[in-house]
């Protein structure tokens, strides 16, 4: 029975790899770009887009365990709510 059980939960672990969400990548720079509606100092840019443009943008570097899932689904909720 443990072994139906456990066979189960692997076969199940194996097939949600396959579902995965859609990222958030874009080509281009967005409309909503802070520094296109306010003067930003070229220092506090940089720190903007290395702590929070990761999250706050529509170009997000994803981390290597976000292809493992369900914590794939985590993050992009997380970025999706960012």
């Amino acid at each position: 029975m443990k072994k139906k059980i456990g066979l189960g939960l692997l076969v199940v672990l194996v097939m949600i790899q396959f579902i995965r969400p859609t990222r958030n990548t874009s080509t281009t720079e967005s409309p909503n770009e802070l520094s296109n509606y306010y003067e930003v100092p070229a220092d506090i840019h940089a720190v903007l887009k290395k702590s929070c443009y990761d999250c706050h943008s529509n170009n997000t570097i994803y981390p290597w365990y976000t292809n493992i899932q369900p914590v794939g689904w985590w993050l992009q909720d997380h970025v999706n709510e960012g």
